[in-house]
Parts: C-alpha cells; sequence; structure tokens
C-alpha cells in the first residue's frame, strides 16, 4: 500500500499539475483565489456548492480527500486552547511568574569575576544597579582616565573620593554601599583593559573585599 501526503502551504498553482494531480490524500483550507479553487476542485470533485464553501473556511475548518471519498468532506477540529482556556499571549507579569530557570542559578547571573569579591553580589545581580552603575563608572573613567594612562597615583587619586564623584553623576537615584561597590568593580576593570595602568589583580580583590 502506498500512502501519499501533499504538505503545501503555498497557492495550489505553485505546485505542478503532476503533483496535485497524483497527490492521493489533500487537504485543504481556506482559499479565495478563483484559480486557486478551480484546481483543487478539479483534483476532488468538489461541486459547486463546496468550491463557494472553501472561501468562508474558519479556523480549524477545511475539506479533506482521498480516494475512497466520492466527493471532499468538510472537518472540523475544535479549539482546544479555548475550551481549555489556554491562552496563545502571555503578559510581561505572566512570563515573570513562569520563567524559573534562574532561580536556583542566581549566582550565575553575576557578569564579572571580580563580583565574587563584593559581599554584597554573592547572591545575585541586580540588573537595574548593573546598568547604572556601568554609566557611572563610564563617565568617572572618561574625566580621570586615558587609554595610555600609566600612572598608578591617578588610582589612589580616585578611589577615596569615589562616593562623592558618584554622587554628583546620580540624579534621583539612591546612592547606597551596593551601587559604589557595582561602580568600583567596573570602574576597576575598565582602568585595568582599558589603560596602561599597571594593577595586580590581588589589588583589586583586596579592595573589593574591604568595600
Amino acid at each position: 500500500m502506498v500512502l501519499e501526503l501533499l504538505l503545501q502551504t503555498s497557492p495550489p498553482r505553485k505546485v505542478s499539475t503532476d503533483v496535485v494531480a497524483l497527490t492521493d490524500i489533500k487537504m485543504a483550507f481556506r482559499l479565495v483565489e478563483a484559480t486557486d479553487k478551480q484546481i483543487l476542485a478539479d483534483s476532488t470533485g468538489m461541486d459547486e456548492v463546496q468550491i463557494k464553501r472553501l472561501s468562508k473556511l474558519k479556523p480549524g475548518e477545511a475539506f479533506f480527500f482521498f480516494n475512497k471519498l466520492e466527493e471532499p468532506e468538510e472537518i472540523k477540529t475544535e479549539d482546544y486552547r479555548l475550551q481549555n482556556n489556554i491562552q496563545i499571549t502571555l503578559s510581561d507579569e505572566g512570563i515573570k511568574k513562569l520563567s524559573t530557570y534562574w532561580k536556583d542559578k542566581q549566582d550565575k547571573l553575576r557578569p564579572y569575576p571580580e563580583c565574587s569579591y563584593v559581599k554584597y553580589c554573592h547572591v545575585t545581580c541586580e540588573y537595574g544597579r548593573r546598568m547604572l552603575a556601568k554609566e557611572v563608572s563610564r563617565r568617572i573613567f572618561n574625566q580621570y582616565f586615558k587609554k595610555d594612562s600609566k600612572d598608578f597615583e591617578i588610582i589612589k587619586k580616585v578611589i577615596p573620593k569615589l562616593r562623592s564623584l558618584i554622587r554628583a553623576e546620580l540624579n534621583d537615584e539612591a546612592l547606597d554601599d551596593e551601587l559604589v561597590a557595582c561602580v568600583k568593580v567596573q570602574l576597576f576593570r575598565r582602568i585595568k583593559y582599558h589603560t596602561s595602568i599597571k594593577i595586580h589583580d590581588v589589588t583589586i580583590q583586596k579592595n573589593l573585599e574591604n568595600t
């Protein structure tokens, strides 16, 4: 026994006549274009009523045909989602409630190795604070450092007054120890990777642990 099924998402006129003619099992959903309807009608033995019905089919409704039928049968699939109250869209709050992957992996959300030295960041990383700290550290860095900076004394000058420098860059945002620590992490990384100042990882670690 040979079972043939054609799955076609483009209009019937885009399929060769041999394929249409030799495909035994056919299922047709809503069609409006006259040529498409006629091709399907000719290959399944549709009558005029069924041809007109093709353009009025709704989601879940279709015509089904195979060689044991004299003419296509109209079939309907019940809306399972409607019957079982299954939503096809989710609100942001709904997505938040269903997003459980990171609940037991909060430590993996810390973006930098240096975060492990900060007591406020042992558990997780707050994204909003990190983005604010990133911008503040960028401004402070641009004010005091350059790519060719080599003098370690600049760091000694900036770090002790970092809290006041951060306060000057804020608008209505709260200034707390967590933000200061996050800015310090990102500032040290900028100094390490974007200047010529030689700063050892041990120095960074000790400073962050004492924050």
